[in-house]
C-alpha cells in the first residue's frame, strides 16, 4: 500500500488502484466510516431514513451531500437482474390490520375477510 495517496499497487506490474475503486465509493471526499455509518442507519430502521435525518444523525453540513449517499446506496441495493417474487411473501413480522376504512392496508387474508363481510375485530 502506498502510504501517501491510499493506493494499493501490484508489486509485478505496478498497477495501482484505491480500496474504493469500482464502489458506490468511488472518487467520494466524505469519510468512509460516514458511508459505513449512512448504509446501517439506511437498513436497520423500519421506514427507512430521510436525507435530512441523515445529515442531522451523522453531522453532514450539506443536504445534497446526504442525499447523494442515500441515493447512491439505494441504487447499489438493486438487483438489475431481478425477478417479481412467487409464492407467499413475509413483508413484516405484524399483520397491519385495522378497521376497514383505516389508512393502514390489510394483509391479503384479512383483506378477503374484509370483503367477505367477515372483518374480526
Amino acid at each position: 500500500m502506498l502510504e501517501k495517496r491510499l493506493l494499493w499497487q501490484c508489486s509485478g506490474c505496478r498497477y495501482q488502484v484505491s480500496l474504493t475503486a469500482g464502489t458506490v465509493l468511488h472518487g467520494t471526499r466524505t469519510p468512509l466510516h460516514l458511508w459505513f455509518w449512512a448504509a446501517y442507519l439506511m437498513s436497520t430502521g423500519t421506514p427507512g431514513i430521510s436525507a435530512v435525518q441523515l445529515q442531522r444523525q451523522l453531522g453532514i453540513r450539506r443536504y445534497e451531500t446526504a442525499w447523494m449517499m442515500l441515493h447512491k446506496l439505494r441504487r447499489s441495493m438493486v438487483n438489475p437482474e431481478r425477478e417479481a417474487l412467487v409464492g407467499p411473501v413475509e413483508v413484516d413480522r405484524r399483520c397491519g390490520c385495522g378497521p376497514p376504512n383505516s389508512a393502514v392496508a390489510p394483509c391479503p387474508a384479512c383483506f378477503w375477510r374484509v370483503r367477505a363481510g367477515r372483518h374480526l375485530t
